[in-house]
């Protein structure tokens, strides 16, 4: 599969810093693809320490507002590469790796690696609470019960600045690869995510 280091044309989804996340919602239907063979970067190694990965095969379009009711949007590119919800296998009971908070969780996975391309900005502080927050209100909209949307939270709060801080090399595959199969052909995870179009 051929596979980019970052989007064909790159955009800084980050508002200005401190900007308030008063509500999120997903404006497009999120389409997965899996890849039939696997993934292998453009160095020879997997993208994810061996997880499943699977590709974004449209744009998934989030719109969210700020206190002022002010619009602003956010759009992950298709062909972005993502494990859908990372949780450690022990916590899966608790939360699977897909559910109704699967769009945010991409969301996520995309802000938190969205920085690296753009020229000179770095993993700053703002733009990883701006992920958070904006992931923490489009579950709300998606209807996450309360203690399941807060965990989730806690979880990327407490955990996750590793992740955003270390840069990854392999963020983005070919989407029109043949080789692709819609992710509506694996059972598994539509019974856990029959959301997914």
């Amino acid at each position: 599969m051929k596979c980019y280091h970052g989007p064909l044309q790159a955009s800084d989804p980050y508002p200005a810093p401190g900007t308030p996340v008063a509500a999120a919602s997903f404006e497009s239907s999120l389409v997965l693809f899996r890849p039939v063979e696997g993934i292998v970067a453009c160095d020879g190694t997997t993208p994810r320490d061996g997880e499943d990965v699977y590709l974004t095969g449209a744009p998934l379009v989030c719109r969210w507002q700020d206190d002022q009711q002010n619009q602003f949007e956010v759009v992950v590119t298709p062909g972005f590469v993502t494990d859908l919800t990372s949780v450690p296998a022990p916590l899966r009971g608790l939360i699977s790796r897909a559910g109704p908070w699967l769009e945010a969780a991409i969301l996520h996975d995309y802000l938190y690696v969205a920085w690296q391309d753009l020229p000179g900005r770095g993993a700053l502080p703002d733009d990883r609470r701006f992920a958070d927050r904006v992931m923490l209100a489009a579950m709300r909209a998606a209807g996450v019960g309360v203690i399941r949307r807060f965990a989730i939270f806690a979880a990327v709060r407490i955990f996750g600045g590793p992740g955003y801080r270390t840069a990854r090399a392999f963020r983005f595959g070919d989407a029109t690869d043949p080789r692709l199969v819609h992710l509506a052909a694996v059972p598994d995870l539509v019974e856990d995510a029959p959301r997914i179009t």
